[in-house]
């Protein structure tokens, strides 16, 4: 039961992820052929060609990024989710060991110790 639901998930995300494209592409099709030929005097584009500007605009802006030395963007709501995994435990394999549970109790009790040394 579960393996049919993982294949019907994946089908649906190749589905929207086709349509998205599509989307894309129709997209650029259209703006292209209102603005280029009309404005600058350039050829119209099929639905094919205007896949491949996306392509090339994608391409450009990872090689830009890439010779600035800029990490890509991250998504939005990336900040938070990467705070709510740290408060959580959740992520790293490390955090969720006893051996760090332990390590933290330790030094939480040697910060105590040290404290009560030095204030007296």
């Amino acid at each position: 039961m579960k393996k049919n639901h993982a294949i019907i998930r994946i089908g649906r995300m190749l589905m929207f992820n086709l349509l998205f494209i599509a989307g894309l592409g129709v997209g650029t099709l259209y703006v292209w052929n209102a603005i280029v030929p009309v404005i600058l005097g350039g050829p119209p584009v099929n639905f094919v060609q205007a896949l491949g500007v996306l392509l090339l605009i994608r391409l450009f802006i990872e090689i830009r990024r890439s010779i600035r030395g800029k990490q890509p963007v991250a998504r939005p709501g990336e900040e938070w989710r990467q705070k709510l995994r740290e408060h959580s435990g959740i992520g790293a394999p490390e955090t969720n060991t006893e051996a760090t549970t332990e390590a933290i109790k330790n030094s939480a009790a040697d910060g105590v110790k040290e404290d009560q040394v030095s204030s007296s």
